[in-house]
């Protein structure tokens, strides 16, 4: 992971802004590594981070896409189906439905990232 000042970020408002203008891998690497350093993990060795980072971002992307999927109207449900019911499901046609959707994936993004963050960091602390 390259250095970044995200050790500084203090709060979700702050690690909003800071991920704003990143591309969306590296918004998500940098969303991991904030949530590792926030459950104290910043002290492992860098294999047992990197397996961390892995599962996380692997889980997050999976929930991520359950939620923009979720957003769809039906119509774009059907032709979602379609695809994958003729084995022609692409990420560029993928991509392209839910463009033509008009459904702003955003809001579901990034309310499915601040509730996975919330539900990690809570994890174990009982």
């Amino acid at each position: 992971m390259e250095n970044t000042n995200i050790d500084n970020i203090q709060n979700d408002v702050e690690l909003e802004a800071f991920l704003s203008d990143k591309t969306e891998d590296e918004m998500l690497d940098i969303f991991i590594e904030k949530m590792l350093i926030d459950k104290g993990y910043s002290e492992l060795d860098e294999e047992t981070k990197a397996n961390f980072r892995n599962e996380i971002k692997e889980e997050l992307i999976f929930r991520i896409n359950e939620a923009i999927v979720a957003s769809l109207p039906d119509d774009k449900l059907t032709e979602l189906d379609e695809l994958f019911k003729t084995d022609s499901a692409t990420a560029e046609k993928i991509n392209d439905i839910i463009e033509r959707s008009g459904v702003d994936v955003s809001e579901p993004i990034q309310k499915t990232m601040m509730e996975f963050r919330e539900v990690y960091l809570s994890a174990g602390a009982e």
